[in-house]
């Protein structure tokens, strides 16, 4: 499987068990897909996926389940905990390949193509380029902000850090990001800063995630 979808251009990490799985996911956030096998030592796939369901910010990765059990109890079982999609095994190169784009295509992404986003807002790609460096130079301001140690930082200037990046992350395309801020545009302002502290940790997350792209793709 790995060969066929470096093939496709997709990096890919392989792992033994879901255990080592949990790692990779703790080290490297920008993971958007994960395809696991139920049969596998130390953890399981099933075990695996009931693990990523429990933490929130795990919640938008895909994860593709492979057996060659196709009994009732099995595929309810990977029904029940959540799992984007199921193949049976043998996977044959098309089923493989297509089934992942499905998947990929339903997940919000840490930063869509460019050309799809210069097309939303009718940019041009030396515009798109220029807003997202001057974006990306704001996250980092931000980063910075939120992780002071300093007593003084209080959770409204938290809060307003946190909310002064919503307009830019549509702006660049960052759909994982933009989602998360989502529940706050229908709240009222209390309600937004109660959102936005309690979540404080996975917006931060986020926010490093997409710097690290960032930086890769524009620089």
């Amino acid at each position: 499987m790995e060969g066929i979808l470096k093939n496709q251009g997709h990096a890919c990490i392989s792992v033994q068990h879901g255990l080592e799985a949990l790692v990779c996911l703790e080290s490297i956030p920008e993971i958007q897909l994960i395809i696991s096998d139920v049969d596998m030592p130390e953890m399981n796939g099933l075990e695996l996926l009931g693990e990523i369901k429990k933490r929130k910010e795990w919640l938008d990765i895909g994860v593709i389940i492979c057996s060659n059990r196709a009994d009732v109890e099995t595929v309810q079982q990977v029904k029940s905990l959540g799992c984007s999609a199921f193949l049976l095994k043998p996977v044959s190169e098309d089923h493989l390949i297509k089934k992942v784009h499905i998947v990929l295509e339903g997940t919000p992404r840490v930063l869509q193509d460019s050309a799809i986003t210069c097309n939303k807002f009718k940019l041009t790609p030396e515009s798109y380029k220029e807003i997202c460096m001057t974006f990306n130079n704001e996250l980092r301001h931000t980063i910075k902000t939120i992780e002071q140690e300093d007593a003084d930082f209080s959770p409204k200037q938290r809060f307003a850090a946190i909310l002064k990046i919503q307009d830019g992350a549509e702006l660049v395309g960052a759909s994982r990001l933009a989602k998360l801020f989502n529940p706050a545009k229908t709240q009222t302002t209390a309600e937004r800063e109660t959102y936005c502290t309690d979540n404080s940790t996975q917006f931060l997350r986020e926010f490093h995630v997409l710097h690290n792209v960032l930086n890769t793709t524009v620089g």
